[in-house]
């Protein structure tokens, strides 16, 4: 009897170790634009608590140095940065940004916690900077998460990996890159409309708390060629089985 062919794919993803490619990949860095928000399947916003509820960022700024961000209601600025609101920034200019301790790469994108939250005006525990991604279909999505201490000053934040409000990883970011850096790799069956929250969070200390991150989200697949060639020979083995008994 032939194989279905969704085992066929299980045996050749889990057991076997065949080549895979990916049908699309949704990189935050490539992807960044202050155009709309939601952004396709990214969204920029933060949260006061962990497992709260998300509040998209309403406010964009372009630095005089071309920093790119996203943010919210905020009382004044540092720099020309929103300094007491959780942000996310993106460097697209193509050449290094900022000065002293703070220098954003080329194409670099960074989160930083806040300490008030948006549309209360109230202080309370700093809220999280979040960056969210949400599954545009059924799939098995190859996840990958790199967050490092931005700030040459010493980062020092809590990093996080949610799907659906539940951690997946959890973890401290202190010090400066490249020491200073919390990794995350996960390969997950997701259904439409599943969300993934990268998070950045003050960890007591809201100062120096820029955080480097670097998000891809990969829809896997196996190479079509070497599925047809599993398939085509388990079939054959299957059949002559039955033809032999």
């Amino acid at each position: 009897m032939f194989l279905r062919p969704a085992l066929c794919t299980l045996l050749l993803i889990t057991t076997l170790g065949l080549p895979i490619s990916y049908a699309t990949t949704y990189d935050a860095a490539d992807d960044f634009s202050l155009l709309n928000n939601p952004n396709g399947p990214w969204s920029y916003g933060f949260k006061d608590e962990l497992g709260g509820t998300f509040f998209p960022y309403y406010n964009t700024l372009t630095t005089a140095e071309g920093l790119s961000l996203w943010y919210g209601e905020t009382e004044y600025l540092f720099g020309g940065i929103p300094d007491i609101d959780p942000v996310i920034a993106h460097n697209g200019t193509g050449a290094p940004v900022g000065s002293g301790n703070l220098i954003w790469a080329p194409d670099q994108l960074s989160l930083h916690p806040g300490v008030i939250t948006w549309p209360y005006d109230i202080y309370n525990d700093n809220p999280y900077s979040i960056l969210r991604w949400t599954a545009p279909g059924a799939g098995t999505y190859l996840i990958s998460a790199s967050f490092t201490g931005l700030d040459g000053g010493g980062t020092t934040t809590d990093v996080h990996v949610l799907l659906n409000g539940v951690s997946l990883f959890d973890a401290l970011v202190n010090g400066f890159a490249p020491d200073a850096e919390q990794a995350f790799l996960a390969s997950l069956s997701l259904s439409g409309g599943d969300i993934i929250d990268f998070a950045v969070g003050p960890n007591g200390e809201y100062q120096r708390d820029t955080t480097a991150l670097d998000a891809t989200i990969a829809n896997t697949i196996p190479e079509p060629g070497s599925l047809l060639l599993l398939c085509t020979g388990l079939g054959l083995l299957g059949l002559a089985i039955r033809r032999k008994k």
